[in-house]
């Protein structure tokens, strides 16, 4: 059948924090290059890649709401980039029970450092209202 995938890589995150209360949660899901080939990682190549991932948000809630969604990468030094405010703020407006995404496309400039990173995603508006914390680890190279 035409309309049948196979796919042959998959990276997902799971959610930190989360309650029973809150009423949407955040996942990751990453398009690392050479995804298609099967020989994907969650290395990037600085200076080359781009770290591409769509935002995941569900609303668990009765209502249609709209809600806030921002970024941050956290460093291999620990420090966090942009190290005030975020990286993007997004909005998005779901039904009860809908999921939706958020694309974050980030070039991986040649002057980023190597090494372990976190990008940190966020349900609410920024600062007051975070609600829901995932994460995705990744790996820049030379």
């Amino acid at each position: 059948d035409s309309r049948d995938y196979i796919y042959i890589y998959a990276l997902a995150s799971q959610e930190i924090g989360v309650g029973s209360n809150d009423a949407a949660t955040l996942t990751f899901q990453a398009n690392f290059p050479d995804q298609n080939s099967g020989n994907a990682s969650n290395e990037l190549i600085r200076g080359v890649d781009n770290l591409e991932t769509n935002l995941w948000v569900r609303n668990h809630g009765t209502t249609t709401e709209t809600y806030g969604v921002v970024t941050r990468a956290k460093l291999p030094n620990g420090a966090y980039y942009p190290p005030t405010g975020w990286l993007t703020q997004n909005v998005i407006t779901l039904a009860p029970g809908e999921n939706g995404a958020v694309l974050f496309d980030q070039f991986i400039p040649g002057v980023a450092p190597t090494g372990n990173y976190t990008l940190e995603g966020y349900v609410g508006f920024a600062p007051s209202t975070l609600v829901t914390l995932s994460a995705l680890d990744f790996i820049v190279i030379p």
